[in-house]
């Protein structure tokens, strides 16, 4: 599975050691974990201020960037606690069939449409699962694995 990177609003502009060392780690010479650049991705958005005041207008705009995601074929790697919260968020919203239908309203405008991730079955009738949002630390942990990372760090003593 290739990650696609999302770097929210933040992360470039506040936090670009964090963005560096997250290239370096995940580099070929690394972890060699893929992950590309989507620069169609756009704000998450900010959860304190759309989720909270108004989710009507979150929703459409969180899944946007999940459409971008399934459109790309990726999962979605972020490195900002909040951009993961409001992604995280907006995918499990959107296993409700009527919160989808109009957020696809919306999206239609826009020319995009949320499916979510193709599961693999035999063919006759299509399943589809949410766009798995990831943070960083769950990436590092789950996916790749301590022991992964413990064999290319080497003894800390």
């Amino acid at each position: 599975m290739t990650y696609g990177m999302f770097m929210g609003c933040l992360v470039p502009n506040r936090y670009p050691g964090i963005e560096w060392a997250t290239r370096y780690i995940f580099s070929k010479d690394q972890l060699n974990v893929p992950v590309e650049e989507v620069d169609e991705f756009a704000c998450c958005p900010v959860p304190g201020i759309f989720y909270s005041a108004d989710k009507d207008t979150w929703l459409p705009l969180a899944a946007r960037n999940l459409v971008v995601a399934q459109d790309n074929g990726h999962e979605v790697l972020t490195l900002c606690n909040g951009c993961y919260m409001s992604l995280h968020k907006a995918s499990e919203a959107l296993q409700d069939p009527k919160r989808r239908s109009a957020v696809n309203k919306v999206l239609r405008g826009v020319g995009k449409r949320y499916v979510g991730e193709e599961v693999p079955t035999d063919g006759r009738i299509k399943q589809y699962r949410p766009i798995p949002v990831k943070h960083l630390v769950e990436v590092l942990i789950h996916d790749v694995g301590i022991e992964k990372i413990g064999n290319k760090c080497g003894p800390l003593n």
